[in-house]
């Protein structure tokens, strides 16, 4: 008696120990990489990409020059590595694009990482026509769009919140909004 208890305790035990199946994250469209169009966007967008290449991996950079950006890659950690290219394309502006890469079982958050990295080094008027590649180009029978209705302060402040900006980034806005 004594041994089958002991026997049911220790298949009991052994049941809790067994190693659950592990989760894989699911691969997401990066979409495209950015693309900056004058010097001064280009600026704005290489000095995001030292900032959030280094705070999505959150390695520190090893190499940086005017157009790559390497983190350091720790081989016993389950962090990422990023690499970051600035290219000239043929029509003046710069195409910036990221890669991700994780030696121990995250390589599935790598797309993740490229869609958050596009999207946070872009500086915040980057949706405006004159700026945004896509947005620039409308068919000709396009009708004038609809004047914008202004925002009460409070549905501001309320979509400032929704941005998840920087701190800094979030400062200046929350005082311009305050300011009007």
């Amino acid at each position: 008696m004594r041994a089958i208890v002991i026997t049911v305790l220790a298949s009991i035990l052994m049941t809790g120990c067994a190693q659950q199946p592990q989760r894989k994250a699911e691969r997401v469209d990066p979409g495209p990489p950015s693309i900056c169009r004058t010097p001064a966007e280009c600026s704005v967008m290489w000095s995001n990409s030292i900032d959030q290449v280094q705070r999505i991996t959150g390695m520190k950079l090893a190499l940086a020059t005017d157009s790559y950006l390497q983190t350091y890659s720790n081989f016993r950690a389950p962090w990422m590595m990023g690499q970051v290219y600035k290219t000239a394309n043929q029509d003046g502006t710069a195409t910036i694009r990221a890669e991700f890469t994780c030696r121990h079982g995250c390589d599935e958050l790598a797309s993740s990482a490229e869609r958050l990295f596009n999207t946070m080094i872009k500086p915040m008027d980057y949706n405006m026509p004159s700026l945004n590649p896509a947005a620039r180009e409308k068919p000709a029978t396009a009708q004038p769009a609809p004047a914008p209705r202004t925002l009460t302060k409070d549905e501001q402040l309320y979509e400032l919140q929704q941005r998840n900006l920087p701190y800094e980034q979030y400062q200046q806005e929350y005082r311009r909004i305050i300011g009007q």
